[in-house]
């Protein structure tokens, strides 16, 4: 741990699983399956979700992955 010269204390290093974990919750939080379902249904473009959401390309494309909402729309 060090100190910032505004006398923030900051962490030298982070645990992997935690920042991993972290990612996971910030993705849920931001973009429930429910809202990637309404998105899905509406046709948004990877741009409009980006920024009617405030979230990046990569962790839009992460959370429609692991929430297997692809899989789920093919079949239908």
């Amino acid at each position: 741990m060090s100190i910032s010269s505004e006398g923030l204390m900051l962490l030298k290093a982070y645990d992997k699983e935690q920042e991993e974990e972290a990612d996971w919750l910030a993705g849920t939080l931001l973009l429930p399956r429910e809202a990637l379902v309404d998105i899905r249904r509406q046709g948004m473009s990877d741009d409009e979700v980006t920024a009617e959401y405030g979230v990046s390309k990569r962790m839009y494309t992460y959370r429609v992955s692991m929430t297997g909402l692809n899989r789920q729309f093919r079949q239908r």
